[in-house]
């Protein structure tokens, strides 16, 4: 059955599973905008369209992530916050990083060429 987003959104969430894998269970879901918001702590008065959750055990190690991906958003928007957030998921150490390390550029830039059929 197709996510929310329908099938391109799916195909584009498979792509980066296959192509960009990681060794940690990533659950994907949709929710609400106001839920996206408030689980990221936005306190600046904006709105969240996507989050990225990881947990770790003791030693820091990534043992699973959950992506929330705001509905009612349009679909290219959200296949473009999808990628977004798996570029976390891939990030160097697989450890949430802050978008000012070039660790996530890096990877951001995998997930994009994934995205528009480069790799």
């Amino acid at each position: 059955m197709a996510s929310y987003y329908g099938k391109s959104f799916d195909d584009t969430h498979r792509d980066l599973r296959i192509k960009l894998p990681v060794e940690f269970p990533v659950r994907l879901e949709t929710t609400s905008i106001k839920r996206v918001t408030k689980l990221s702590d936005a306190d600046n008065g904006d709105q969240s369209y996507g989050l990225t959750v990881i947990d770790e055990d003791k030693a820091g190690n990534p043992i699973n992530a959950i992506i929330y991906i705001a509905r009612n958003l349009p679909k290219e928007l959200a296949e473009y916050i999808l990628v977004h957030e798996w570029a976390h998921i891939i990030q160097t150490g697989a450890k949430y990083k802050e978008h000012g390390d070039y660790s996530f550029g890096i990877a951001y830039a995998k997930c994009w060429r994934v995205y528009i059929g480069e790799d």
